[in-house]
Formats: structure tokens, C-alpha cells, sequence
């Protein structure tokens, strides 16, 4: 709703089933997410959506393996040019309240990551 929105934000892919994002954008079609997941969506959506900076998250859901994965366990990709990197949060709450941590979190990465770029990459 923010006025020339458009300028800044190309577009956004959302799925919640893996064939999609592994059809959609490239991503692994495992069940149950990882950093390398993460990084792959960032950088599917970036080149899906022919932009500067992909960013996506890949929550572990509640019936994945609790071995490797728990609930509120997220992971944060982004990718700018030829690098793609991902980091995982471990964040409280319910479903809504990790999905709004989940959004503060990746657009705060998102900002420290483009901050430790030297000015002339930009």
C-alpha cells in the first residue's frame, strides 16, 4: 500500500509445498528445510523475479525431524549477484508471532548485509 512500492519491491513468490519452490525457483524439493535451501530460494526469487537482492525464509515446521530441526527454527537466504548466503534464528512464539520475528529478522539481515558492502558494489 506504500506509494511506488513498484520501484522497490519486483514482485514475491510464496509456497508452501517444496515441488513448487523446486519448480518455481530451483530450490531443493526436501521436506525438511536447511541454510542451503534458504540461499537457493533468495537466489531463484532474485533471478525469477530479475532483481537486484532476493531475500526468503524457510520455517521447519512442526512435523519436521526434531533431530534436526525445531519448532521456530527459521531460515533467513539472500542473495545479491553471484553470492548467496543464509543464517538460521531460532525464534518464540506461536505461528503468527514467529512469522512476524521471522520478517523483522530477515529484513534486519537484509539491511546489516547490504551495510558491510563496500559503496562501490551498491
Amino acid at each position: 500500500s506504500a506509494p511506488k512500492a513498484e520501484q522497490v519491491l519486483c514482485g514475491s513468490l510464496v509456497s508452501a509445498r517444496p515441488g513448487v519452490r523446486a519448480k518455481v525457483i530451483g530450490a531443493a524439493a526436501t521436506q525438511s528445510p536447511s541454510k542451503e535451501d534458504a540461499a537457493a530460494m533468495a537466489d531463484g526469487a532474485r533471478r525469477a523475479l530479475d532483481a537486484d537482492v532476493g531475500i526468503a525464509t524457510l520455517a521447519a515446521s512442526e512435523t519436521d525431524d526434531p533431530d534436526t530441526n525445531r519448532r521456530g527454527t527459521v531460515y533467513l537466504g539472500l542473495a545479491y549477484r553471484d553470492r548467496s548466503e543464509s543464517h538460521i534464528v531460532h525464534l518464540p512464539g506461536d505461528r503468527n508471532r514467529v512469522r512476524q520475528y521471522a520478517v523483522i529478522s530477515l529484513l534486519n539481515y537484509l539491511r546489516r548485509s547490504l551495510l558491510s558492502l563496500a559503496p562501490e558494489t551498491l
